[in-house]
């Protein structure tokens, strides 16, 4: 299986040098449509970032933070055991695990915050929209000016597109970005391995670290003692009553055994990332569609291995997570999304995560993993000249 490498620049594959011209003005004004999609202050904690994180550090355990963001995505992980200390080299440090969480204000342009699920929020009508006045209509017509900017970028028509999908892909530019929020979690063990459930250990509350000003931030937690087995999960939620929050699964991994990691693009996702239009159309105007044969492979791979780890690597921001999330949970086995760090928050930015130095960017990511793992064999899918360490 391979990959097709990004090219050097954003390429249209079309002729004509009015074609190509066209085709970046329709990027530009697609640039142009997502920033005004966005509200137009950064929402920030009542106190500063540094502040806040002196706070996260002297506050009591399970106290919640004041106010509480929206919309909170936490992202699935990999528990490893601490890295030997100086003093006991010998002795098996316990369990921890890095958390990734983004912190949204949930409220798009214009209105406040809509009824339903992530995946749902910007599809539904506009009735269910708790909307009023000038700016709730102004918002609509923005959302409306966006979805066809999209269109445009991507070289189709109206007619050939859902626009309840593109409306639904467009909600993360539409929500207020949190840059020095925190977030109590709770970890909760999940059995799957017929042990008893009264040995379940129980919801152990924890703060995140608040987040940079990308809305994200990255905290390693100490998992709660308990005699793990390897493969068993751990349920991570958000201590937030909203439906948009999404919360993650922490897999236990053991030092030794044998892993599997996987490129995205190209490898498990039918995309071609050479081509800008086409990177749009498949972001923001397609379901999408696994390489034929690959989900009977991974599945096949990791039932003869025993269920070994699984982490996907991917050059698409984080703003994609929950159509990658669910795109990976109806095709393929449960594993590690890493995704790229990157600005997102226009086209050029999207893009530019997408189809530049994807290289070096997997074979960091690669290295990572390896080093993290360092007595596990890794079975590498995709491309020799992407993953070759």
């Amino acid at each position: 299986m391979s990959i097709k490498s990004s090219s050097s620049s954003f390429t249209t594959n079309v002729g004509e040098p009015s074609s190509i011209t066209t085709a970046l003005e329709a990027i530009a004004a697609l640039d142009s449509a997502l920033l005004a999609l966005r509200p137009p202050k950064l929402a920030h904690h009542h106190i500063s970032t540094l502040a806040n994180k002196l706070n996260h550090h002297i506050r009591s355990p399970g106290r919640p933070d004041e106010p509480n963001p929206t919309v909170v995505w936490l992202f699935d992980s990999t528990a490893y055991h601490a890295p030997p200390s100086a003093s006991s080299p010998w002795r098996l440090q316990p369990w921890e695990t890095q958390i990734k969480a983004a912190y949204f204000g949930g409220e798009g342009h214009g209105g406040r915050t809509a009824r339903g699920s992530s995946t749902e929020v910007l599809g539904r009508s506009g009735e269910d929209y708790q909307e009023e006045g000038e700016e709730a209509l102004r918002g609509r017509k923005l959302r409306k000016l966006a979805v066809r900017a999209v269109v445009n970028a991507a070289g189709v028509e109206m007619a050939e597109i859902a626009e309840g999908l593109v409306e639904t892909r467009l909600a993360p530019w539409c929500m207020k970005i949190l840059s020095g929020q925190s977030m109590n979690v709770q970890l909760e063990i999940k059995r799957d391995n017929g042990r008893p459930l009264e040995k379940t250990v129980k919801a152990q509350p924890m703060c995140l670290e608040p987040g940079d000003t990308t809305g994200t931030s990255t905290t390693i937690l100490r998992v709660p003692e308990d005699e793990y087995h390897d493969g068993e999960e751990l349920d991570v939620y958000a201590t937030t009553r909203y439906e948009s929050s999404i919360s993650a699964r922490t897999r236990i991994c053991s030092g030794k055994g044998l892993g599997v990691i996987s490129t995205f693009e190209g490898t498990l996702w039918q995309f071609d990332s050479s081509n800008a239009q086409s990177v749009i159309h498949k972001v923001f105007c397609e379901v999408p569609k696994p390489v034929e044969g690959m989900p009977e492979l991974l599945v096949h791979i990791v039932a003869k291995l025993a269920n070994p780890p699984v982490w996907y690597l991917t050059t698409a921001p984080y703003c994609l997570y929950p159509m990658l999330r669910q795109f990976r949970g109806e095709h393929f086995p449960s594993g590690t999304i890493v995704h790229r760090e990157s600005d997102w928050r226009t086209a050029s930015g999207l893009l530019w995560s997408i189809m530049e130095d994807t290289k070096q960017y997997k074979l960091d990511q690669l290295q990572q993993t390896c080093k993290r793992f360092p007595r596990r064999s890794m079975i590498l899918i995709g491309s020799d000249a992407e993953v070759r360490v």
